[in-house]
């Protein structure tokens, strides 16, 4: 059953709001889990920043943390594998709500073409790894994102040999990503050396309100932040 949530993002200078359309029970890309709405906060909390920056989201699934980006000034691709996620990607960004203080407009897919037409938002279907035009055809990110891409370990080549190349254009990139540590032993040590990458830890407290911290949204989500380590390096 497809249900629509309203997402709001605010603190003592700003606000805004993101309706996504989600179904818990067709696919895991269809719903939005917890680590992309931590993710999403970071970038609300870093939106000056973002302003007129280039975005792609990676494995967007219902992208909330790629349309918050977009409303909040970046121009923004939205990706996910191939097929069915990326209509799904197609229709979310149907449902995106505007809001200017109190004003709501509800933009759906018939009524909004004109705003999705004269946004900075595209979507696009990739999959990690392959070298193909709709790869090749995305340049000069200043940050890649993305929310539970690391979720299946024999996939973390593709993804990274995907990131690396994406930020090859653009040696001051961040590849930013929150994800639910699944198992304390986990590390990404060897992926880093392989990769010629740094990563820290980002302390998620930072970017939530109190009361989701109170309430236990950051149990065992980790945001981590990847750049490169040298301006010039060849891809494994």
């Amino acid at each position: 059953m497809t249900k629509e949530r309203i997402y709001n993002f605010q603190d003592k200078d700003y606000n805004c709001s993101v309706v996504i359309s989600e179904n818990s029970h067709e696919d895991y890309g269809s719903f939005t889990w917890p680590s992309a709405v931590v993710l999403a906060h970071y970038v609300f909390t870093h939106r000056t920043q973002l302003k007129g920056k280039r975005v792609l989201e990676l494995g967007a699934g219902t992208a909330l943390p790629g349309i918050l980006a977009c409303k909040l000034g970046a121009s923004v691709v939205l990706s996910d594998q191939k097929g069915c996620q990326v209509m799904w990607l197609l229709f979310n960004y149907g449902l995106l709500i505007l809001l200017k203080g109190l004003e709501c407009c509800r933009a759906t897919l018939e009524a909004s073409s004109t705003w999705i037409q004269e946004s900075k938002c595209s979507v696009v279907g990739i999959d990690w790894n392959s070298f193909d035009g709709n790869l090749l055809s995305l340049k000069d990110f200043d940050l890649i994102i993305g929310a539970d891409v690391l979720y299946e370990s024999q996939s973390f080549d593709d993804l990274f040999c995907t990131v690396v190349f994406l930020m090859s254009q653009n040696p001051l990139s961040k590849f930013v990503t929150a994800y639910q540590n699944r198992s304390p032993e986990r590390t990404f040590d060897h992926l880093t050396l392989k990769w010629n990458l740094s990563c820290k830890v980002l302390d998620a407290s930072q970017f939530l309100p109190d009361k989701m911290v109170q309430d236990g949204l950051l149990d065992n989500i980790l945001i981590l932040e990847f750049g490169v380590m040298e301006e010039k390096y060849t891809i494994p």
